[in-house]
């Protein structure tokens, strides 16, 4: 309803996506034999609920990810190359065996949240993109219009990963002896009885 809301307040254009791909991907062993058709069923219903709400139809766009992917392709593609394996599995915790859908999927949940995903249904300056409201996904964002950006080198991308982690470890040891240096001094003074070294107050 805060949704509503916003549109409302702000007469903004809202897109929604209805993931009946990832709810088929990421199905649980037991539902392995439900059809793909199934969980699209499923989101017609979960459609209905979000109708339901209200939103101003003239602004809003509801789409099945099984039934539409139109010019989010090009951006789906571009994000799947700026993103490596690696990064999907430790953001996400895939495993060797997971299906291919599934280290794929992220690009297309996020790519919903470039306004030039969606031509003539969003406008496409000036303002920001729509950010995506999903617990599982929070893709980058970029000004209406443009695509997400190319990825770095490995080799550059990798060295700056490996200063940042560099740094970081190097600053955790100063902090580490800080404390350190910190907690004897004041186990020092508690010997003292709360004096500290040196003798007493003037």
């Amino acid at each position: 309803m805060f949704t509503k809301y916003l549109q409302e307040a702000f007469g903004a254009p809202l897109v929604i996506q209805i993931t009946d791909d990832e709810k088929y991907l990421f199905a649980k062993p037991d539902a392995h034999g439900k059809p793909l058709e199934a969980f699209t069923a499923q989101g017609r219903e979960n459609v209905k609920d979000i109708i339901a709400c209200g939103f101003d139809a003239s602004r809003t766009f509801i789409f099945l990810d099984s039934q539409y992917v139109g010019t989010m392709w090009p951006n789906i593609v571009k994000i799947q190359r700026a993103v490596t394996a690696s990064q999907a599995k430790g953001i996400f915790g895939f495993v060797e065996a997971d299906n291919i859908g599934k280290w794929s999927f992220p690009a297309v949940q996020a790519a919903p949240s470039f306004a030039s995903s969606f031509p003539g249904i969003l406008p496409q300056s000036p303002a920001d993109v729509l950010p995506p409201a999903t617990s599982e996904t929070t893709a980058a964002s970029a000004p209406a219009g443009q695509t997400p950006a190319e990825p770095a080198p490995a080799e550059e991308s990798s060295s700056s990963s490996s200063s940042a982690a560099a740094d970081a470890a190097g600053e955790g040891k100063k902090t580490s002896k800080k404390d350190a240096k910190k907690e004897r001094k004041m186990k020092a003074i508690a010997a003292r009885g709360g004096e500290p070294a040196g003798g007493g107050g003037g």
